[in-house]
């Protein structure tokens, strides 16, 4: 497989070039249009030196040829603004592998500082993982991610019919790509739109009611039927235009309703329209995989699929459009009571798909989600998918680091958690590694929980919750003191082990807001409540004396420490974790330097 930068590095020579030569195109045609508008003007004046046929013959060739060059040109505007957006994707990428990812949405409308560990472990925001994995184009498909995110998976079978979507698509990069720009092109939808749509679809109305499938067959056929006795002079030109009244009165009565409906249809299907490419893009891809086999048959009925369906939906609004001129409104009406058999076909169409909507926006919001994973595989060739272990709580990994670190800075270092009860205790310097590693645990525990790719050699997981204490706020508002927030986050925890709900426990520097003897007596306490509980996890501390903790839980506390060395005046980090209890402490050697203290 082609490495992905090079991969980005040719489809932006590639994709530059098509849009530099249609946007040639696109001038010329410009031109050419103008031209041949006044060439055309003026061989419509030359030739009525001649005769009135020659005129219009002149006439009708030269309109036919000006609609065929603007239909020509528009379709080279299109491609030229498909070519732009293929450009644009990739020179994204090709930042985004430089660890620039500002151009993809955040989604810090998903930050909620009560969340597990969402809000700890920067899941949203600024430079967040969500920032880093987000290819969505709509509300709905960021929603899906984000709870990818926030919630993950429990069952091995979801992670692993996850795993294998994913996998799949990573191996079709060209088809991420085309589904991207597809999905761009809807990006003026918002979420109000999509639940205006499915709104729309839950609707019932009066057309569907015998009396007016009568009338739609019988109505026109007696219009028919007068119109030829009025040619036959077997009735009057009065009684005909006496009946006029007849097919006319018939929609014209239910008139404020169809005008309803027909701007309801207008503008529910210019926003379906964008949608119709994406939908068949879907559909008609061949894939292996079972879950992307599912969600493709979630967009079938049992006549088509939601494609085509869409498609007959344009073909009825433009069926309706035509009678938005007065004379034609007239004539459809009396021939063929157009606007009623419009509302019919309207409402067989809502009655049939309208409810499938919401699925079928749905099962496109997963394949975003999904193809979001798949790029970050595809962008990050060394992540691997962990294995599962149902049985026996592990949490296993060798060479694991943060996504988010750019790979010439990465530090990989293990991990290796095997039973209910156990914890890990974290010492070391300011700066030394430890929130790194926190957050290398958290992220990819996430990560893999969402069935997507971790950072790390190899893995093994067992599927738990995640609950995290790192980011603890006061709170004015409130009149809460930080002592007191952080307890009350401490006592969440606390409750649902009480619950019975296993947790994979991240806690940073407990207790902070109180005084360091009783800081200590606090911890110790907090953590032998834990490990009674069986929850398992990592504290990272700069209290040495927690790792004492040992003496009384021999099987289930591990100590470990990341170090800073001083090597000729200078401090060295390695941001390597090694066993044992920290014993080298930076800040004073810091002051010192920095003129703080002597």
């Amino acid at each position: 497989m082609t490495n992905p930068t090079t991969y980005y590095q040719e489809n932006i020579t590639k994709y530059q070039q098509l849009s530099n030569k249609y946007g040639k195109l696109n001038k010329q045609l410009s031109i050419l249009r103008l031209l041949w508008f006044f060439l055309w003007m003026a061989s419509i004046w030359f030739t009525t030196a001649y005769n009135i046929h020659t005129v219009v013959i002149t006439a009708i060739a030269g309109l036919a040829v000006f609609v065929v060059l603007i239909i020509y040109h528009q379709k080279i505007l299109r491609k030229k603004n498909t070519f732009q957006l293929f450009l644009s994707l990739n020179e994204k990428e090709i930042k985004s592998l430089r660890n620039d990812f500002s151009a993809f949405e955040n989604g810090e409308e998903f930050i909620d500082e009560r969340h597990f560990y969402s809000h700890d472990l920067d899941i949203f925001g600024s430079y967040s993982l969500f920032q880093f994995l987000n290819r969505c184009f709509s509300s709905l498909g960021k929603e899906k991610l984000a709870n990818s995110l926030n919630k993950g998976l429990y069952k091995e079978e979801a992670i692993l019919a996850q795993q294998k979507a994913i996998d799949e698509l990573e191996k079709s990069p060209n088809w991420l790509q085309q589904f991207q720009v597809l999905g761009q092109q809807t990006q003026g939808e918002k979420a109000a739109d999509i639940k205006a749509l499915s709104h729309w679809g839950n609707k019932t109305g009066i057309f569907n009611a015998l009396i007016f499938k009568i009338g739609a067959i019988v109505i026109p056929l007696l219009s028919w039927l007068m119109l030829y006795l009025l040619i036959q002079n077997d009735i009057s030109f009065s009684v005909f235009s006496f009946y006029i009244i007849v097919p006319l009165g018939f929609s014209g009565i239910y008139a404020s309703r169809i005008n309803q409906n027909h701007q309801e249809l207008s503008k529910q299907t210019s926003s379906l329209q964008k949608w119709q490419k994406l939908f068949r893009l879907f559909e008609t891809s061949t894939f292996n995989t079972k879950a992307i086999q599912e969600l493709q048959d979630t967009l079938k009925t049992e006549e088509e699929t939601a494609g085509k369906a869409i498609k007959k939906l344009s073909s009825l609004a433009q069926a309706f459009d035509t009678r938005l001129n007065l004379l034609g409104w007239l004539i459809l009406n009396y021939f063929f009571s157009w606007d009623i058999l419009q509302s019919i076909r309207l409402e067989i169409w809502r009655k049939k798909y309208g409810k499938k909507i919401p699925q079928w926006f749905n099962t496109m919001a997963k394949m975003e989600s999904l193809v979001s994973f798949a790029t970050y595989k595809y962008n990050n060739p060394e992540t691997i998918f962990p294995e599962i272990q149902t049985e026996n709580f592990v949490y296993k990994a060798t060479q694991a680091a943060h996504p988010l670190m750019p790979k010439e800075e990465r530090v990989a270092n293990p991990i290796d958690f095997n039973k209910r009860g156990a914890f890990a205790i974290v010492t070391g310097a300011n700066m030394a590694g430890k929130s790194t590693y926190l957050r290398t645990l958290g992220t990819n525990l996430i990560l893999a929980m969402a069935g997507a790719p971790v950072c790390a050699k190899d893995m093994l997981f067992t599927p738990i919750q995640l609950f995290t204490s790192i980011r603890t706020k006061d709170s004015l508002a409130k009149n809460q003191s930080y002592f007191y927030a952080e307890l009350l986050r401490l006592q969440s925890i606390i409750n649902e082990l009480k619950n019975g709900s296993p947790l994979f426990i991240i806690l940073d520097e407990i207790l902070k807001g109180t005084n360091s003897k009783d800081k200590e007596m606090g911890s110790k306490a907090l953590v032998k409540q834990l490990i009674k509980l069986e929850a398992v996890g990592v504290i990272a501390t700069h209290d040495l004396q927690l790792g004492e903790l040992i003496n009384s839980f021999p099987k289930d506390i591990n100590n470990q420490c990341f170090e800073v060395d001083i090597k000729q005046g200078q401090l060295y980090f390695d941001y390597t974790l090694r066993p044992g209890i920290s014993q080298n402490l930076n800040a004073t050697f810091l002051m010192k330097k920095m003129g703080i203290s002597e």
